[in-house]
C-alpha cells in the first residue's frame, strides 16, 4: 500500500501537467478568441507575430495568454470595440501582447476578478479613454507600457493591486491615478501626463494606505504627485518629480508619510500642504530649483523635519498658518532662519 501511494505522489503532479496544454495561435486556432475559448484551466494560448484584428475577452481561470518569445503581437480593435476585457477570472497571466485603436472609453479593462496580472504589455491609441482600468479586481501590473491615451494612463479603482516598473507616456490625464486601498505603485516612470503624473484619491472615493514608491515623473501638467483630501494614512516615498506644470508634490489628505522625496525645476512649489492637508510627516525631502516656493504650508498639526529647500524662485517657507500649529526640526528654512 505505502509503494502505491508513493508512485501516486508521483505521477498526479506529471499527469496535472500532461492535461495543461498549448493552444497556438494561428497553427491550432485562427484566432486568439477561439485559443481562449478553447482553453481548459492550466492552459497556455501561445500567439506567433502579427496583428490580430480582435477584441479579446477573458472570463476563464487559470489561464496564459502569451507572445511567443522575440515575436510582436498586436491585438487591434480596428478603431471600435475594446481590444481586451478581462471578467469573472482567477489566476489569469497575460503577457507581451500590445493592444491599441480603440474608441472605446478603455484600451484594457479588468473587473471582477482575482490573481490578475499584466506584465509587459502595450497599450496605445486610446484617444476617448483610460489605457488600463482596474475595478473589483485583485491586479498586478508589471512592466507595462501606456503611451497614447486620451484619459488616465491607469486607473486603479480597487484595493490591494500593484502597478510596478510601468511606463505611462503622452496621457491627457493623470499619469497613474489610485481610487482604492492598499496599492502600490512603484518603480513606474510618467512623462508628459496631462494632469498629475500619480493621482492618490480624487476628492470623492476614499484611497487610504497607498504607498507610492521610486517613482520618476517628467513634465507632468498637473502636481507630480498629489495625494488628495479623501486619501488617509499614504506613504510617500523616494520619488522624483520635475520639470512639472504645478508643484513637485501636492498634500490634501491626512496623515501621509513624505520621506526622501525631490522636486526639481517645477512651476509651482517644491511641495504644498494645502488647508485640508494634515497630520502629516514630511521627513528628509528636497525642493529645488522651482518657480514657486520650496515649502508651501497651509495645513496644520503638520510635522517638518530634515527637509531642504534650495534655490527657489519664492520663499524657501511659506508657512500661512498661526504659529505653532505645525512642527519643524533640523530644516534648512526652520523658521525665523
Amino acid at each position: 500500500m505505502r509503494h502505491v501511494l508513493l508512485r501516486l505522489a508521483v505521477l498526479l503532479p506529471l499527469l496535472a501537467d500532461a492535461e495543461a496544454a498549448k493552444l497556438r495561435v494561428p497553427k491550432d486556432h485562427a484566432t486568439i478568441q477561439a485559443a481562449i475559448d478553447a482553453a481548459a484551466p492550466g492552459d497556455v494560448v501561445l500567439v506567433s507575430k502579427g496583428t490580430y484584428f480582435e477584441e479579446l475577452s477573458i472570463s476563464k481561470t487559470d489561464l496564459t495568454v502569451r507572445a511567443r518569445k522575440g515575436h510582436v503581437v498586436v491585438v487591434d480593435a480596428g478603431g471600435d470595440g475594446r481590444p481586451l476585457g478581462v471578467v469573472f477570472s482567477s489566476n489569469v497571466t497575460v503577457k507581451g501582447l500590445r493592444f491599441r485603436n480603440t474608441a472605446d472609453d478603455v484600451g484594457v479593462g479588468v473587473a471582477v476578478s482575482s490573481g490578475v496580472v499584466l506584465k509587459k504589455c502595450r497599450v496605445e491609441d486610446v484617444p476617448n479613454g483610460h489605457g488600463i482600468e482596474v475595478g473589483a479586481a485583485t491586479v498586478s501590473l508589471v512592466k507595462c507600457r501606456v503611451e497614447d491615451v486620451g484619459g488616465d494612463g491607469i486607473r486603479v479603482g480597487t484595493n490591494d493591486a500593484d502597478v510596478k516598473g510601468c511606463v505611462v507616456r503622452d496621457v491627457g490625464g493623470a499619469g497613474i491615478s489610485v481610487l482604492g486601498a492598499r496599492v502600490r505603485i512603484e518603480g513606474n516612470t510618467v512623462e508628459r501626463s496631462g494632469a498629475a503624473g500619480v493621482l492618490v484619491g480624487n476628492g470623492a472615493t476614499g484611497a487610504d494606505e497607498v504607498e507610492v514608491v521610486d517613482n520618476d515623473v517628467t513634465a507632468a501638467g498637473g502636481p507630480g504627485v498629489h495625494v488628495a483630501a479623501d486619501a488617509d494614512a499614504a506613504t510617500v516615498r523616494g520619488n522624483s518629480c520635475r520639470d512639472g506644470a504645478d508643484a513637485g508634490f501636492r498634500y490634501d489628505g491626512t496623515g501621509a508619510t513624505f520621506e526622501q522625496n525631490l522636486s526639481r525645476a517645477n512651476a509651482g512649489a517644491g511641495f504644498a500642504v494645502t488647508a485640508t492637508g494634515t497630520g502629516g510627516a514630511v521627513l528628509s525631502n528636497k525642493a529645488k530649483k522651482g518657480l514657486g516656493d520650496g515649502f508651501h504650508v497651509q495645513g496644520v498639526a503638520n510635522t517638518f523635519v530634515g527637509n531642504e529647500a534650495k534655490k527657489n524662485a519664492g520663499l524657501p517657507l511659506n508657512d500661512e498658518t498661526d504659529e505653532g500649529d505645525n512642527t519643524y526640526d533640523g530644516n534648512s528654512f526652520d523658521p525665523g532662519d
